[in-house]
């Protein structure tokens, strides 16, 4: 008859160590498995191409991802936030026009010729570079509405392995 909010175990304790060794496992076979989508991509081994069945996914795709964690379990669903969390720092940390990334080369280059980029000259090559992620962006966004006709566990099954 007593009801309790919180987290608690079904007998023995916790392994702390143990805990934070899995943590810091986990975060990096999410950090390599991002480099490893990355390089697929770069070096076009995607079956099916960058617009097939297992292209890259955007919002829709992600939705689609997270409904499917969230019917796994919420362990399921919390492993997925964390690896869709490292995905985008690190994503957000590519050397890339209007990314943070971007930002950090700029102030590389800056660093190396010891004197500052014209602004005016940045803020083109940020405009550019913005222009190219929202058109990348949107042939995403295509692609997740072409796929939203397959059920979501054929496309996992046919683009896994």
């Amino acid at each position: 008859g007593n009801y309790r909010i919180g987290v608690g175990t079904t007998g023995g304790g916790y392994d702390v160590m143990g805990a934070i060794g899995d943590a810091f496992i986990e975060d990096k076979d999410a950090i390599v498995g991002t480099f490893g989508g990355f390089l697929t991509i770069l070096t076009g081994r995607i079956p099916g191409g960058l617009g097939g069945p297992c292209g890259p996914s955007g919002p829709l795709g992600i939705v689609r991802a997270t409904a499917a964690a969230a019917q796994a379990g919420w362990v399921s669903l919390l492993q997925f936030m964390a690896f869709l969390s490292v995905n985008l720092g690190i994503l957000n940390l590519l050397p890339l026009p209007a990314l943070d990334g971007g930002r950090l080369a700029f102030l590389a280059i800056e660093g190396v010729r010891r004197k500052p980029i014209d602004p005016a000259k940045e803020q083109r090559v940020h405009y550019a570079g913005l222009l190219v992620l929202l058109g990348f962006v949107i042939f995403i966004s295509y692609n997740d509405l072409i796929r939203l006709g397959v059920p979501f566990s054929q496309l996992l099954n046919q683009c896994a392995g």
